[in-house]
């Protein structure tokens, strides 16, 4: 549920602008912020974040049995650790660029200076870093789903492809940011649908896999 749920609040990213978010551009990210469409979307996108941190919580649960299960847990607390740092970020990305944008719109074009004095914050580094990092969490779940042997392997090159396509769009790859809606949507409803399915049984490590340093009782003697 947490996945699917992940995929249908990006459906309205597919209808959202994508202005550049480097300082050299602060009036056109401004006045594109100052839309229904972006607000709705980038508000939806950051409200993802807890069906994606559940999500991560049942996947781990799921390849914690396997062979993919240290991957896994890396994967799930490199998510669970650096997406609060992003959302200070992200959440004036929500509510705050909009804001700026509509003054602009109504000719106080001095409200850009605290546009400007946001990519002077001190601080502002590590919610950016976080922002760039934070999706590769998810490749390191495609490692665990390759090694458990209990999931489609394709959905590990989807994975990757999805962290590498969310970095490459925070860091205003048009390309990405156009492809980013899809591959989030897809990866949120086809790991809602494999994770439905494992349900039905516990998930088994894979033939002959040595498992903390011994075999499976089913392989002993």
């Amino acid at each position: 549920m947490a996945f699917a749920i992940y995929g249908f609040l990006w459906v309205p990213m597919l209808f959202s602008p994508h202005p550049l978010s480097d300082p050299s551009h602060g009036r056109e990210l401004a006045l594109g912020a100052n839309s229904l469409e972006w607000r709705l979307a980038t508000f939806l996108a950051v409200a993802s974040f807890a069906p994606l941190q559940l999500g991560a919580l049942a996947l781990h649960t799921h390849l914690a049995r396997t062979p993919g299960r240290r991957c896994s847990l890396v994967g799930l607390i490199w998510i669970l650790a650096l997406i609060p740092i992003f959302a200070a970020f992200a959440g004036f990305g929500s509510f705050g660029i909009p804001a700026i944008g509509a003054l602009v719109a109504s000719g106080h074009v001095e409200a850009l200076q605290v546009l400007d004095q946001l990519y002077k914050e001190p601080f502002v580094v590590f919610p950016f870093l976080a922002a760039i990092i934070y999706p590769w969490g998810l490749a390191l779940f495609a490692v665990g789903i390759w090694l458990s042997g209990t999931m489609t392997r394709y959905l590990s090159g989807l994975l990757v492809t999805v962290s590498f396509v969310s970095t490459a769009s925070f860091l205003d790859v048009n390309l990405a940011q156009v492809a980013g809606p899809f591959v989030q949507i897809a990866m949120g409803l086809l790991l809602a649908i494999s994770l439905f399915r494992a349900a039905s049984g516990p998930a088994e490590p894979i033939s002959g896999a040595v498992l903390s340093g011994r075999r499976p009782r089913e392989f002993e003697n």
